[in-house]
């Protein structure tokens, strides 16, 4: 089933939903996003390092984004 790792980000008060990755980036399933997820988000916070991560959730199936917060 296609699974979607989104992160809460924010700059300040200005907050936003970013998609971190998908099945179609890595070929992760559900049940893995759910035991990789804090794995997956060092790497991607290491990779960008000025995003301040708030939150984050796997999510089944496609997900889009919701405008900013």
């Amino acid at each position: 089933m296609f699974a979607t790792l989104v992160a809460l980000i924010c700059a300040g008060q200005l907050c936003s939903e970013e998609i971190v990755t998908d099945t179609n980036l890595s070929g992760m399933t559900f049940v893995v996003c759910q035991m990789q997820a804090q794995a997956t988000l060092a790497q991607w916070i290491a990779e960008h390092p000025n995003k301040d991560l708030r939150s984050y959730k796997c999510v089944q199936g496609h997900y889009s984004p919701k405008g900013r917060a």
